[in-house]
């Protein structure tokens, strides 16, 4: 009953970075968006992250916006 319940919890991503040219750095909440928990991960990986968990993805601001365009994800 419980996984039910947090499979219908809103999901947000919140870009707030590039490190080094090549990690997107995050912040991750689940449900409750003052709750959050900040993650750092190639861009693949953060692809896989945001597809697997369904989540609305936001930038912190329109220069984390075009660092994050401008990120090679290849």
């Amino acid at each position: 009953m419980a996984d039910a319940a947090v499979d219908r919890l809103a999901r947000q991503v919140t870009v707030t970075g590039i490190a080094r040219s090549q990690f997107v750095e995050f912040r991750f909440a689940l449900g409750d968006p003052d709750l959050t928990v900040d993650l750092v991960m190639p861009p693949h990986a953060f692809a896989q992250f945001c597809a697997r968990e369904q989540a609305e993805v936001c930038m912190a601001d329109a220069a984390v916006a075009a660092a994050f365009r401008a990120l090679d994800r290849g």
